[in-house]
């Protein structure tokens, strides 16, 4: 009996096998394409398992996702900078109460809206008018950004390929130069 159900398993496994290859090979060979792209940038990408802010919608919770984790794409800054933030993605429903330090940028998805929260340092005008600009042009997946004094940091799930892997850095670029436009005036 149990020769006749691992000769089964096996059938089936092998009958499946072709179709799962088909539908993983695509992903693996995306996710290598743009993990490639991003580290011709320059970009530092890091596979996160704990600790990574994922979309919630309360404002305190820093939660972490076993099934699909974020990836962290780091930008290293030309010269370090003295602020640290985060421009956080959360569902504004009417019913939940940010802190009244977090600064509601709206984007074009709706209910999510960002929020820019600062923790130490000044924000320039430039700043907020460049992380406007993403709050209005992104409209795929999660995304969220940090600036931290050596490097600015986004979060997002590798899912959109090259393209917005280009996209994301691209605003991670956008940043260094807003707060270098900043530190230069």
């Amino acid at each position: 009996m149990s020769d006749s159900i691992s000769g089964l398993i096996l059938i089936f496994a092998l009958l499946t096998l072709p179709f799962l290859w088909q539908r993983l090979f695509p992903i693996l060979t995306r996710q290598k394409a743009t993990r490639e792209s991003a580290a011709s940038l320059k970009i530092t990408v890091e596979d996160l398992h704990e600790g990574a802010p994922t979309f919630s919608s309360t404002h305190d919770a820093m939660t972490f996702n076993d099934e699909e984790p974020p990836v962290r794409y780091s930008l290293k800054r030309p010269e370090q900078t003295g602020t640290h933030w985060s421009f956080l993605q959360r569902v504004d429903d009417g019913n939940t109460s940010y802190p009244t330090t977090w600064q509601l940028i709206e984007g074009v998805r709706e209910p999510e809206n960002w929020y820019l929260v600062v923790e130490t340092g000044a924000i320039s005008y430039v700043l907020k008018e460049a992380l406007s600009k993403i709050a209005k042009e992104w409209t795929e997946q999660y995304l969220e950004f940090e600036g931290c004094p050596a490097e600015v940091r986004a979060y997002w799930y590798e899912g959109g390929g090259v393209k917005a892997a280009n996209q994301i850095h691209s605003y991670l670029q956008m940043i260094i130069d807003a707060e270098r436009t900043k530190a230069n005036t």
